[in-house]
């Protein structure tokens, strides 16, 4: 169906594709695989010509059921693009019209067909994606729906015309890993019930293994390797393959933590933090629990991992910890001294945090020096600002001679390191990571964790580490809690909470983690969760997380318990701490989640 021979794009002074060859055939699921700037999203803007200014195409062919592409006009494009080759891109709120509702958005390429055609079709993709009640969907604006559904809106929009193929431009990377399991397996079956051939691009192994039959893995421009996803993942032939394999976290295997300390560095006591609401050009008001009666310690050198999908509070927890927020109840104790208005200058000190996004957080006007002088400056550092910002930058692996240059002149893991720097500049003892390796590939997320790891064995620190990725999360901690809609619901080591979990939801999150094994993940059953997460405004009452869960009485209506009473956050097993009144129930979910779920009640 698709055939790329010998492609090159070039912008100036660089050579974005070079030379890049493969094919997709007709109902074939095929991956674009690489770390960011290895030129996947290029190649793929490319096959449609679609290159923005200055880059342009200067070689190849792209032959689509044998035409040439590259050698089409504008006006012979158009009747390819969305007709014949849909595309669905990586963030949908920036791709959809905010202001446009999206029934207009979907019928937008297919009015052709008729007013009223187009409005039927419009349904019928809206059912196909799984959007629940199509019809009146059909007139919300894209900030009504959840960033799943929004994702089901692109590919919802990238189906109106029934094409042949569609590229997906890392459709899941900004999604939780529930939300990107079910986008994962609605490409499955369009694939297998629509015959819709697929060009996934992604730079995560594990969704290449769960979905992909084939493979082509890009490095600087060019194709290093291409073959069957089964020979791919078992005998790869390339270092480079081999590296991106080898940096994939994993649910199981060995782990190296250098061993916490004794007593309490941090503790919260019964933690809430709500917000109130208020719609515009109303004077009602609505409570937004974003943190509920949440319990946490963290002992000197420890790793507690907090996971949850998006919305649930972590985020939250996370700035109520370094006082950015005030708690609205309970207390929060940081090396024995509460967190207060009074205490806080003095606390905040030992209490540092590391954002998601290393660019937004640092200020592109300054350099790099002046960004990690400015915190030794406020707090007084009476010592040689110079040398400590060259020491700085030594302990993060930067070479002292990047300290006069700006932002904008490093990669995205080298400004994450540079942001770690200047989160060491005051040295605190507790570290708060917020999703800092979310936005990295995994190459670069595993150079980030061995970072944070070794400056844990030789400074003692102690993190409260922030992530959706269950799998990266087990690679740095001792200890998760899992959090669900403001609640602490699991809490345990972190291999026995992995290996073992005692709640549904957290059994969920693991089955919804992508593994680098290709048989595996054909056999793997994975425990689908109904529906969003509920909205903090109005959570459900008692169990909050009853009317998704697995075993809960929207499966066994008997189980009203689940709905009249909230389960405490009990100890089940040394170091277990669950809340579920049905806690460690069997759950057939297959070998993500290690040992089966067995009733322990």
């Amino acid at each position: 169906m698709l055939e790329v021979n010998d492609l090159v794009t070039r912008f100036p002074g660089l050579t974005a594709v070079d030379g890049v060859s493969f094919g997709v055939d007709a109902g074939e699921t095929v991956a674009l695989v690489g770390e960011s700037g290895s030129g996947k999203s290029v190649t793929a803007m490319s096959i449609l010509n679609m290159v923005r200014r200055p880059g342009r195409v200067e070689g190849g062919t792209v032959l689509f059921q044998g035409r040439d592409l590259l050698s089409l006009s504008e006006n012979e494009l158009r009747e390819v693009r969305g007709a014949r080759i849909g595309m669905v891109f990586q963030d949908p709120m920036s791709s959809l019209n905010p202001v446009m509702r999206v029934r207009d958005q979907i019928t937008e390429g297919i009015r052709g067909m008729g007013r009223q055609a187009a409005r039927d079709r419009a349904v019928e993709v809206m059912t196909q994606v799984g959007i629940p009640d199509p019809e009146a969907r059909l007139g919300d604006h894209p900030h009504a729906f959840s960033g799943g559904m929004r994702q089901r809106v692109m590919i919802a929009m990238a189906l109106a015309n029934k094409p042949d193929l569609i590229i997906a431009d890392e459709p899941t990377t900004a999604l939780d890993v529930t939300v990107q399991a079910q986008i994962l397996d609605l490409l499955a079956g369009l694939n297998r019930d629509l015959g819709t051939a697929v060009l996934l691009i992604t730079h995560n192994l594990g969704v290449v293994a769960r979905l992909c039959s084939r493979a082509v893995v890009m490095y600087r421009g060019k194709v290093v390797e291409q073959g069957p996803v089964d020979r791919l993942f078992t005998a790869p032939e390339h270092d480079y393959t081999r590296a991106l394999l080898d940096a994939v976290p994993r649910l199981s295997g060995p782990r190296d933590l250098p061993e916490p300390g004794d007593g309490v560095l941090l503790e919260t006591r019964s933690v809430s933090r709500h917000f109130t609401s208020r719609k515009p050009f109303s004077r009602r008001t609505s409570v937004v629990r974003s943190v509920d009666e949440v319990s946490l310690t963290v002992a000197p050198g420890e790793t507690l991992g907090l996971v949850g999908e998006s919305g649930c509070g972590k985020s939250t927890l996370g700035k109520v910890v370094l006082g950015i927020h005030e708690p609205t109840g309970g207390s929060v104790t940081v090396d024995g001294v509460e967190l207060n208005r009074r205490s806080l200058r003095r606390v905040r000190r030992g209490v540092q945090m590391v954002f998601q996004d290393p660019y937004g957080s640092l200020n592109p006007r300054m350099t790099i020096g002046a960004l990690l002088r400015e915190p030794l400056e406020v707090n007084g550092y009476d010592g040689d600002t110079g040398k400590r910002v060259a020491e700085l930058l030594e302990l993060v692996g930067l070479d002292p001679d990047m300290a006069g240059r700006y932002p904008h002149e490093f990669s995205g893991g080298q400004r994450q390191r540079i942001a770690i720097a200047r989160t060491l500049a005051v040295e605190p003892r507790l570290v708060v990571c917020d999703e800092a390796i979310s936005a990295l590939d995994v190459s670069l997320q595993q150079q980030i964790v061995d970072l944070l790891l070794d400056l844990q064995r030789r400074l003692g620190l102690a993190y409260l580490f922030i992530a959706h990725d269950l799998a990266a999360v087990r690679r740095i901690s001792h200890r998760i809690a899992v959090m669900y809609l403001g609640q602490i619901v699991e809490l345990g080591p972190a291999g026995e909470v992995t290996a073992d979990p005692q709640h549904p939801y957290t059994a969920a999150l693991l089955s919804a983690v992508p593994e680098p094994d290709p048989a595996g993940e054909r056999e793997r059953r994975r425990i689908t969760l109904a529906g969003d997460v509920p909205s903090p405004l109005n959570p459900p009452p008692a169990c909050r997380f009853h009317g998704r869960c697995p075993i809960g009485p929207a499966v066994r209506p008997e189980r009203t318990v689940c709905a009249t009473e909230a389960p405490p956050l009990r100890e089940v097993a040394p170091g277990r701490h669950v809340a579920c009144h049905f806690a460690g129930e069997r759950i057939d979910a297959g070998p993500a989640t290690g040992k089966r779920m067995e009733k322990s009640l």
